[in-house]
């Protein structure tokens, strides 16, 4: 059967297209996919179909109403992707691509105007673009369709159904159902309002908005009434002598600890401290750290902390913005302080705490401080502008502390570590996690807190038992880098946890197989706006195929929603913004109301209760957790591929010797964004770049890979320990140097070929090539790119094609082929220049295959294999035997869960031949399921005993016809399909065998200077090969065909030329951007333009070849003879064009040269379809000046008894050809020719 081309093989070419891909919720990775399907049919409300249009008749309306549901749709579960593309397909236009942009207004009737819009033009055929997800309307969905997901609405008079395929390998059936609820949901929304906003829409199911329900069941009693210090002071009456805290400096018990805080307290109240008073605390992580904040709040006053180490302007920045009256510091930084208070001139006074405090009193204060008010100040970096001092009160610290306890099991026998700075929020976890229950709370050291074998030692020494923060950053250091005597001496550890990114899988699974699983590790997350933590995940053992860790479930007393812009709930697995509420919700930012005001909202949900807008993009997920994707402000899209920056750091992290791994997005100088690696490694040395590129490859859409690679000697990091992106997105991109190690001298380029390809390789991927050895592909070159290096190159190699450039992928390799092209060229011209205009005849050879026929011939087929009917010829084929045959016909089609395969055969048929022919197909033609391309056929056993009792004839038909891509996929469609097809007509003695293979074959050797051999042996050589890997495969069939009839086989082979129009009607297949000569002749009307070739073209009616192959198969005398099916009055290259102009249009020619010259000159702008389409006719699907003509002298004799002939290749039927192409949209009509050609 013949594939639809237009979607595309099994390759990774989608990834190249600039249209946005499919960005569904998926349940399976798009590189681990298995091209397995299923379908689902759904019936719909019968009144939907007169539900936007008015008039059920009107058809075109009623179709753009269901697609803008479709759209609607995809907008909606893609989290709201605003770019969409749509594989459509409908019976009077042919396949579509439905193309829209949903920026600014989302009501359904404005999609619904643009989908009614794009089906109104007449330049919207795929052409070979491939798109991932389809929506039919009123056709048949092609068994070889390997879209992601491909809808069929059909309207019939009592029903409406849809019928859903999808690959199983990426969508569970729950899945899928889900979607067509929420089909359902939004066109029963638009019947009822067609101004309906689709962000509005409630999609979510019953069961989902369970899951939501169960994931904010947080409820837990705390004590309201209490606050943080009040909590303390309860832990140190019953605690009073235990370790409290300690350093390197020194250690306090919580009587001391609370003494010492007390007398803090005392001396800022003798002071003038007022409740509410900002309290600025400037020193570093230290005992007297955690004494004056304690001290701060216990005089009733918020705490600011400030980091020493921070630059000077955001140091005063914070301090200007709180107007603190009182620093809190130590000696070591007191006049560093007061400077930078007394340029204020609003700081009361700056307090060294490590003076002698002995003089005030050590007992707790009493002062009416209630769990509302403030207990401190952090300032968060945010994504843009001045930092903002998030206000947080006493109430969200204690219930963090009580649920931190209670969920974690923390005791008064466990010792924490310290890690963060107490600027950073984390601190004030940690510090709860410990003094909330007794337990033991030691600061890390600076060099504990860098060097994760000092980590190790530390934890051992100080017998550390729960971990409750390091930064992310921090643990896939401890994972890939840590001794395994490091990892002994975390033996006492029972938890560990992690925060500040997003946490990969990868590290995950190293680190628990290192600790053998026996450390709890922790995922949290949590803005500072909501009290330090927002969700926990405890990780279980990690799975090889996992790569985002989730964040869990939200905190008691905390509740999340995952919404959209229209503030709905989104369903299962789509992504959305994370709104929280919480007992611990910031009061909002200090000296910034516009601010607040735009974060810190009313809940959708609740009207008495506020929510904080997260701006982090997170998802639901099936088994009720949540997994965070993205910042809002940070997402990025690499020409319309929306990237997922966290599986491109995974897989990186995954490749030997890389420490650890951060993604970027920048700017190149042309505009385009592109991705940026920077990695660190272990031992410090630098990796192959070109190794480290082909590892992500392997592993990644090729759209995921960065273009460029670059080892740093440290990740820089911000003052909380987190990557700093900022830093690395604005480190300048002529200054990473690829990890390319020095090359010899002799490596570099050298001959002037070899600099003209560094140089286009420059020009286009902003970088020098280290070596003429370097990979093109595997330094950042992709099949865009591969096209910008082609138009640079092929001014000045006219016959360099796009293949050579993935043939020959060094500068060294393609400078030989280039120069190898010169001489080629040069030799051409010079037997051009000798040609006499005599014309070659490409004759049927061989011209007898096998023994040939004999008197047991003599009878008519009663029974007929065929396959292929499903396809344009075959179609064609499987009429003509109906007419002309008394033999039931067997289709074999191969096997589709998508619809029944008679049915999907039978509405082939009724597109090219109405439904006059359903009696006779039902009365004569039997559907057999399928695959050609396994062994036995893929039969069933009824079915090969069928076919082996009742079968005489073979008719293959079926094809891969696509000319470039998988050779190893074409090969098994157009070989092995053959060959198993021989093994089944050898299995019965007396069966026919007929091959349709293509004129190509012919061709192709003969323009290789082979087919000469053909013709003086008379034989088929089994050492023969062309280059095109689809003429290669029809030639290795017809070699496999051949012997067999040296066997015994009885059989015939039949080449079809081109197959072109029906000579009466001028209609042609449904697929027809995927045909080379109608996109030859569209990419001369787009641009106006064509080059003067001499050559002959052969345009053969599809009526006439399937008749004549028919004819000929109902021959006895046929059998063992091989047939040129083509027009027996072929016409010149220029005479086309010549009739196309009469037609209404208007073609110029030009010298092949001149017209290359003009094709690439950047001054002239052309639209980018005619360019593509040039580019293509050049590359071979176009003429080219030929000797060669096709002779069918035995195909004629063999007729000539007959009334069949050929029509001509006259004006009427080129008129025919242009305006059914026309009429269906495909090429623009001849008024819009002007307009269209350049842009």
């Amino acid at each position: 059967m013949v594939k639809n081309t237009a979607l595309g093989p099994k390759t990774d070419d989608v990834r190249d297209q600039e249209l946005p891909i499919l960005q569904l919720p998926m349940d399976g990775a798009r590189q681990l996919r298995a091209y397995e399907f299923a379908s689902i049919n759904v019936e719909l409300r019968r009144d939907l179909l007169a539900s936007y249009s008015g008039n059920v008749c009107d058809e075109q309306r009623r179709n753009a109403f269901f697609l803008a549901i479709y759209a609607s749709l995809l907008y909606r579960f893609s989290g709201g992707e605003t770019d969409i593309a749509i594989g459509t397909s409908m019976p009077d236009k042919g396949e579509l691509l439905i193309l829209i942009s949903l920026d600014k207004e989302r009501t359904f009737e404005v999609i619904f105007e643009k989908v009614l819009k794009q089906l109104s033009k007449t330049e919207h055929q795929y052409g070979n673009v491939v798109v991932d997800n389809g929506f039919i309307v009123d056709g048949e969905p092609d068994a070889y369709n390997e879209q992601l997901l491909s809808w069929m609405l059909s309207c019939g008079h009592q029903e409406v159904s849809l019928q859903v395929r999808y690959d199983t390998s990426m969508f569970k059936e729950a899945t899928i159902r889900r979607y067509l609820d929420a089909f359902r949901t939004i066109a029963e929304a638009a019947y009822m309002d067609e101004t309906v906003n689709i962000e509005t829409i409630d999609l979510l199911s019953a069961d989902e908005y369970a899951l939501y329900g169960k994931l904010n069941d947080t409820d837990l009693d705390y004590p309201e009434d209490l606050t943080v210090h009040q909590f303390v002071e309860n832990v140190v009456e019953q605690y009073s002598d235990r370790l409290a805290i300690s350093s390197s400096e020194g250690s306090y018990t919580y009587r001391a600890l609370n003494e010492q805080a007390n007398r803090v307290a005392h001396m800022l109240l003798s002071k003038g401290i007022r409740k509410g008073d900002f309290v600025t605390i400037f020193m570093e992580r230290s005992t007297d750290t955690i004494i004056s904040l304690l001290g701060i709040l216990k005089a009733g006053g918020a705490y600011v902390p400030v980091d020493p180490e921070y630059p000077e302007d955001r140091v005063s920045y914070i301090l200007e913005d709180t107007r603190a009256g009182y620093i809190l510091t130590k000696h070591s930084h007191l006049e560093q302080a007061k400077q930078m208070g007394a340029k204020l001139g609003t700081v009361k006074h700056v307090i060294a705490v490590d003076s002698d405090l002995s003089v005030y009193s050590d007992s707790n204060p009493e002062q009416n401080i209630t769990p509302d008010d403030l207990a401190y100040v952090i300032y968060t970096s945010g994504s843009t502008g001045k930092p903002k001092g998030a206000l947080l009160a006493h109430k969200g610290v204690v219930n963090l502390g009580v649920f931190s306890k209670k969920e974690f099991e923390i005791t008064e026998q466990d010792t924490v570590a310290q890690f963060a700075s107490f600027s950073f929020d984390a601190s004030v976890s940690e510090l709860i996690c410990a003094l909330f229950s007794g337990a033991h709370l030691y600061l890390l050291s600076a060099e504990e807190r860098v060097s994760v074998e000092d980590f190790a030692s530390v934890v051992e020494r100080m017998k550390v038992t729960f971990v409750p923060f390091v930064p992310t950053v921090f643990f896939n250091q401890i994972a890939s880098v840590l001794s395994d005597e490091g990892f002994y001496k975390l033996r006492r550890v029972r938890t560990i946890m992690t925060a500040g990114e997003a946490l990969y899988g990868e590290q995950v699974r190293v680190f628990q197989k290192k600790t053998a699983g026996r450390i709890n590790v922790y995922n949290l997350y949590g803005p500072t706006e909501c009290t330090v933590g927002t969700t926990y995940y405890r990780i279980p053992q990690v799975k090889d195929e996992l790569t985002h860790i989730p964040i869990g479930y939200p905190n008691s007393n905390y509740k999340v929603y995952v919404v959209n812009e229209g503030m709905q709930l989104c369903p299962v697995n789509v992504p959305g913004e994370m709104l929280i509420e919480s007992v611990g919700l910031s009061k909002g930012y200090l000296g910034k109301p516009e601010k607040t005001a735009e974060v810190f909202i009313t809940s959708p949900f609740d009207p008495e209760k506020m929510v904080y807008k997260s701006g982090d993009i997170v998802k639901l997920l099936e088994n009720g957790t949540l997994e965070y994707v993205t910042r809002r402000d940070t997402q990025v899209k690499i020409r319309g591929h929306r990237i997922e920056i966290g599986a491109v750091e995974d897989v990186m992290a995954k490749y030997p010797n890389i420490q650890e791994a951060a993604v970027v997005a920048v700017k190149e100088p042309s505009g385009q964004l592109q991705l940026v690696g920077y990695y660190t490694s272990k031992d410090g040395s630098r990796l192959s770049s070109s190794e480290l590129r082909v590892f992500l490859q392997e592993r990644l859409p090729a759209y995921y890979v960065p273009k460029w690679l670059s080892r740093l000697d440290r990740m820089p990091l911000s003052p909380t320990g987190k990557v700093d992106r900022k830093k690395l997105a604005a480190y300048e991109l002529s200054s990473i140097e690829e990890e390319q190690a020095l090359v010899d001298p002799s490596k570099q380029p050298h001959t002037e070929v070899q600099k003209l390809i560094a140089h286009a390789w420059k020009e286009v991927l902003g970088k020098e090539a280290a070596s003429i050895e370097d990979d093109f592909f595997q330094i950042g070159g992709d099949s865009l790119s591969a096209i910008q290096v082609l138009v640079s190159l092929k001014p000045h190699y006219p016959a360099l094609e796009t293949q050579h450039l993935y043939q020959y992928k060094t500068i060294e390799q393609l400078a030989g082929w280039m120069e190898r092209l010169s001489q080629l060229g040069q030799a051409a011209s010079e037997v051009a220049a000798a040609r006499d205009g005599s014309i070659k005849l490409l004759r049927e050879y061989p011209r007898m295959i096998g023994p040939g026929h004999s008197d047991e011939d003599n009878s008519e087929p009663t029974c007929i294999l065929l396959t292929g009917a499903t396809g344009y010829l075959g179609s064609h084929i499987l009429y003509e035997l109906l007419k002309k045959s008394r033999a039931r016909i067997i289709a074999l089609v191969r096997s589709s869960q998508d619809q029944p395969a008679g049915d999907r055969l039978w509405d082939v048929m009724r597109t090219y031949f109405g439904d006059s022919l359903l009696f006779v197909m039902n009365e004569r033609v039997h559907v057999v399921e399928g695959d050609l391309e396994v062994s036995g056929l893929g039969l069933s056993a009824q079915d090969k005993d069928m076919l082996h009792s009742q079968m005489d004839t073979v008719v293959h038909a079926a094809a891969d016809v696509r000319h470039l891509g998988d050779e190893e996929q074409i090969f098994k469609t157009n070989v092995d399909a053959t060959r198993h097809l021989l093994e089944l007509a050898q299995s019965k003695p007396g069966v026919r065998f007929h091959h349709i293979s293509t004129i190509g074959v012919p061709e192709q050797l003969a323009l290789d200077g082979k087919w000469d051999s053909v013709e003086l042996s008379g034989e088929m050589d089994a050492g023969l090969q062309v280059d095109n890997v689809y003429t290669n495969s029809k030639l290795e069939a017809e070699k496999l065909v051949i012997a067999a009839a040296s066997q015994g086989l009885s059989v015939s082979i039949y080449r079809p030329g081109n197959i072109a129009c029906h000579s009466l009607s001028g209609k042609f297949q449904t697929n027809i951007e995927s045909n080379a000569f109608y996109r030859m002749i569209k990419g001369m009307l787009l641009l106006g333009k064509a080059p003067k070739v001499d050559c002959y073209i052969d345009v053969t009616p599809v009526d006439y070849a399937s008749s004549t192959i028919t004819d000929l198969m109902l021959k006895r005398e046929a059998i063992g003879r091989v047939f040129h099916i083509c027009n027996p009055n072929p016409i010149t290259y220029m005479e086309l064009i010549e009739m196309i102009n009469k037609c209404g249009y208007g073609v110029e020619t030009m010298e092949f040269g001149k017209y290359v010259q003009w094709l690439f000159d950047p001054a002239i702008t052309k639209s980018k379809e005619a360019l593509e389409l040039a580019m293509a006719q050049l590359e071979g699907e176009g003429a080219r000046d030929s000797e060669f003509l096709y002779d069918c002298e035995m195909t004629s004799a063999f007729l000539a008894p007959t009334s069949l002939r050929c029509a001509y290749t006259d004006l009427s039927f080129v008129d025919k050809l242009m305006a059914y192409a026309s009429y269906i949209g495909y090429f623009p009509p001849p008024q819009q020719v002007a307009q269209t050609a350049l842009l």
